[in-house]
């Protein structure tokens, strides 16, 4: 039976909201997972992996009893969130990118707790960038008398810097919390577009008789991809859930086109009934021909009926709102 396909159909935007919804879950888990792996590592003495040449990037080390920092880069973009310093400990310099939180805090340690000053860094290690490196290099030639090259950068500072705010899967965090987001907005289109649907085609199976539209739809002009039939006194369109409506009560039938940056991306059948509201009563994606054949077949039901978005209908039907 047509009708109860047409509600098999119409069940599909909810199955299609749920599996949406369940995916968006397990990305949303992913996501967490993933940053807790990267959280509940236990961080390595970085003096004591470079040292032995073991430090390697993306490792999660520690610096203990640092220095006060020295601030020597603040790229752009970075606004007030990070800033570049050397650090260093008893043994090794080394490049780090900290908040302002976490310098602040530093600072404050060391006013309280004096010559007993001691502070822990921890972060992840990544190769230097090479704007960074040669921002480092000419801040340590602002308070050494000797010659600073690249080759002595490397000796002094290393391959690489320490990062407390980046973690290694952060883009993969990222792309699940992006994946989890889109799946949500079409998860929430699917279950608008089925409530909406379902409301309408209770509303209209309530106004007619089911066993009278299963023999109309069987003796009907059949547009299936458009998603209308035409009857011999009405038209039934599942494309807005399920409208029926005679030809007698339409005034006015148009194509809309939608476009996206100059590019069609859809073409409705609109019509305008004489209550005055409109109806979305067919689709078709490139098929504009087709749309053109359905409503001459329905202007051949009701030829009372305005064919077309022209300034003469729009007129006629601005003049028809107003005085009715």
């Amino acid at each position: 039976m047509k009708i109860e396909g047409f509600i098999k159909n119409l069940k599909r935007s909810l199955i299609i909201g749920i599996i949406l919804i369940l995916a968006s879950i397990f990305f949303y888990w992913m996501a967490v997972s993933v940053s807790d792996e990267d959280a509940n590592v236990t961080p390595v003495d970085w003096g004591t992996l470079r040292n032995s040449g073991n430090d390697a990037e993306e490792t999660y080390v520690t610096i203990k009893d640092i220095w006060e920092p020295d601030q020597f880069a603040e790229l752009e973009g970075s606004g007030n969130d990070y800033k570049y310093y050397i650090v260093g400990d008893e043994n090794n310099a080394y490049i780090a990118k900290l908040t302002v939180d976490t310098f602040n805090k530093i600072e404050s340690a060391i006013d309280e707790q004096g010559e007993n000053f001691s502070y822990e860094l921890k972060g992840y290690i990544y190769a230097i960038p090479d704007e960074v490196k040669k921002l480092a290099i000419e801040r340590v030639k602002e308070y050494s008398e000797e010659d600073f090259t690249d080759a002595d950068f490397d000796q002094y500072f290393g391959k690489y810097y320490l990062d407390e705010i980046q973690l290694p899967n952060d883009g993969t965090v990222s792309l699940c919390v992006c994946l989890g987001v889109f799946a949500d907005i079409f998860a929430f289109a699917c279950l608008i577009t089925y409530f909406i649907k379902k409301s309408r085609m209770k509303k209209t199976l309530k106004e007619f008789n089911k066993d009278e539209l299963e023999k109309a739809l069987e003796n009907s002009v059949v547009y299936e991809k458009a998603k209308i039939y035409l009857a011999d006194e009405y038209l039934i369109s599942t494309a807005s859930g399920l409208d029926v409506i005679k030809y007698d009560d339409l005034y006015w039938i148009y194509i809309n086109n939608t476009k996206y940056r100059g590019i069609t991306t859809g073409r409705y059948l609109i019509a305008i009934k004489k209550d005055k509201r409109s109806v979305q009563i067919a689709y078709a994606v490139r098929d504009e021909k087709m749309l053109q054949e359905i409503m001459e077949k329905i202007h051949e039901k009701n030829d009372q009926i305005l064919i077309g978005y022209t300034p003469e209908n729009q007129k006629a039907f601005a003049e028809f709102r107003k005085n009715k």
